[in-house]
């Protein structure tokens, strides 16, 4: 029995988008278990054998359970591993793929899921079972999994049905998929614990959170590059994962893609304050959040002397990434999460905690960022941190 639904205006604007969750590993990963570990996965969420195709009725998502799909294998390092990542995307194929490269001294694990059933929880939660999948399968033993023959709900049913309070009105006019075109220059900042650590007690002795203070230091950063006006507006745009606010809340897996974008418009002068900034874009979040003012359409622009792909930045809080289950004689040492090319011209920074070390990584538009220009930004971004861990701040509140 082929599993069917039509995708909703959430699930749509995010479908050919395929990010990917990655662990860098240190010995022996086995294909076979791995492999096999997949196919439960599949049999567990049957979405994971999908397809999104058009008609005359809007973008179906078919799904037979008896489907398989196999595992990419592959010989060689980080430069394997990306060109998988990066090979064109089509969800009227496959909507998951399983890739495994394997190297003398490390192999990577990775799980590419197209944005339109798996938002960040989504992927986070199926990652995480692969691991416990392939751990037990590796020790010997078999785990029990019951096949499901259903697909995950619809999140605008969700939200109607548990969050009636707030007002999530659907766009104006047909919706289309995006079209993802822009080259991707990926780069990587990275803290060490006790750098981690120290930005932690600041945030807490500022009274404010970590992400807060990222946010600043990143739109700082972008502000301080482009002298000019005295005061420019600047777009932040930060998603809202909106399963733990619902009653009762939603599992990480119960629906595809819960995940809104917020937009905070903030007027950044020559000399900004992250901290400030910071602050001011955690309120405004907080806000709009109660007030259920999360767009679930396209995005806005702001009206800045910036160009769009200057002026705007989209800032994602993955939080600590909790540790995966490999089996034993493996130990995850990295990870990461990458993606292909783009849908806009703005820059995009996927934030989160994993090993105790926080990691910043940093998306540029080759079309619009140089090499030269990335690094610039990196550079400012991590010593605004770093300066900000390393102070003494007034602790707020006593």
């Amino acid at each position: 029995m082929t599993l069917r639904r039509y995708l909703d205006h959430i699930e749509l604007r995010s479908v050919n988008n395929c990010p990917s969750y990655v662990a860098e590993c240190a010995g022996t990963v086995d294909p076979g278990p791995l492999s096999r570990a997949f196919d439960l996965l599949c049999a567990r969420h049957p979405v994971l054998l999908g397809r999104i195709r058009a008609d005359q009725d809007g973008h179906l998502l078919s799904a037979d359970p008896h489907r398989r799909l196999g595992l990419v294998l592959r010989q060689g390092g980080k430069p394997e591993l990306l060109e998988e990542i990066h090979r064109p995307w089509d969800s009227r194929d496959q909507v998951s793929r399983p890739i495994l490269v394997r190297g003398a001294q490390s192999s990577f694990v990775a799980l590419r899921l197209d944005h339109a059933i798996a938002d960040g929880s989504f992927r986070m939660g199926l990652f995480t079972e692969l691991w416990q999948l392939y751990a037990a399968l590796a020790a010997g033993e078999d785990p029990a999994v019951e096949p499901r023959a259903v697909l995950p709900r619809s999140p605008v049913a969700l939200l109607a049905e548990r969050l009636a309070e707030l007002e999530f009105p659907a766009p104006v006019g047909r919706s289309k998929p995006p079209v993802f075109r822009h080259r991707l220059l990926e780069k990587k900042l990275r803290l060490e614990v006790a750098e981690t650590r120290r930005l932690v007690g600041s945030a807490k002795a500022l009274g404010t959170s970590v992400h807060a203070l990222i946010c600043g230091a990143i739109m700082v950063a972008h502000r301080d590059l482009w002298p000019g006006a005295s005061e420019i507006p600047m777009m932040c745009w930060a998603p809202v994962n909106l399963r733990t606010r619902a009653v009762p809340p939603v599992g990480d897996t119960e629906t595809t893609n819960l995940t809104l974008i917020h937009e905070a418009v903030v007027k950044m002068s020559r000399d900004a304050d992250p901290v400030a900034t910071g602050r001011e874009i955690k309120a405004h979040l907080t806000e709009g959040i109660e007030r259920g003012e999360l767009p679930t359409g396209p995005p806005t622009w702001v009206e800045s002397p910036l160009a769009e792909g200057y002026s705007t930045v989209l800032i994602s809080n993955y939080g600590v990434v909790p540790p995966f289950s490999p089996p034993h004689g493996v130990r995850i040492v990295d990870f990461e999460t990458l993606s292909h090319p783009m849908i806009g011209r703005y820059p995009s920074y996927p934030v989160y905690t994993y090993g105790g070390r926080l990691t910043i990584l940093a998306r540029y538009q080759h079309e619009f960022y140089s090499d030269q220009l990335a690094e610039t930004l990196l550079s400012r971004i991590g010593g605004q941190l770093r300066e900000l861990g390393a102070s003494e701040p007034v602790r707020v509140g006593g």
